[in-house]
């Protein structure tokens, strides 16, 4: 019983310390985490509306936004973040809207943890941000696989190719996007 008893204390002697050591360094790294979060967000508001002077937050249609305006006042547009499931986890992501909200300015990816290679690739703006530059997104965002249509066809009618062998994270970025949109335009979202 002694024996059973010492062990028993010994282990959750061990539990308090290793709960404890694991507190002290979450309280420790999270202003870290924290800091370099807004550092990443005002480098990728900076991406989807280059020129940004300042800016402030917002709410529209329930979602919120940063109104983005240039040295001289004038209103460049907004930064919507949005995230929501991909493949193999949550994606987090900025894009950047035109002052009337019908084109998409750029789109960078914050964080996801997609398959690498594939579904990695929508962190890529070569291989799949470069597609929603100027993409009318009036009627939302569809996604497509293997598309046949020129690519200012595919950005006037609302529509992105998939990313070959990763359309579930392409679909994935396209319905996160739809969200936030819809939430803007008073229908649900985010």
């Amino acid at each position: 019983m002694k024996t059973v008893l010492h062990l028993v204390l010994v282990l959750t002697l061990t539990a308090l310390t290793a709960a404890a050591a694991l507190a002290m360094v979450y309280d420790y790294a999270q202003p870290k985490i924290a800091h370099h979060k807004a550092v990443a967000l005002k480098e990728a508001i900076s991406v989807v509306h280059p020129g940004m002077s300042s800016k402030s937050d917002t709410t529209i249609g329930g979602t919120n936004a940063i109104v983005c305006s240039g040295a001289d006042g004038v209103l460049l547009g907004y930064a919507v973040t949005a995230k929501g499931n991909g493949y193999q986890g949550l994606i987090s992501l900025i894009f950047g809207l035109t002052p009337d909200r019908t084109k998409i300015t750029a789109i960078k990816v914050l964080e996801h943890a997609e398959t690498p290679g594939l579904g990695a690739l929508i962190d890529s703006h070569d291989k799949f941000g470069g597609k929603f530059e100027g993409l009318d997104v009036s009627n939302g965002i569809t996604c497509i696989k293997n598309a046949t249509e020129p690519l200012a066809t595919l950005k006037a009618t609302g529509k992105i190719d998939a990313i070959t062998g990763a359309t579930i994270s392409s679909e994935a970025v396209a319905k996160i996007m739809n969200k936030a949109l819809d939430g803007m335009n008073g229908k649900g979202g985010s």
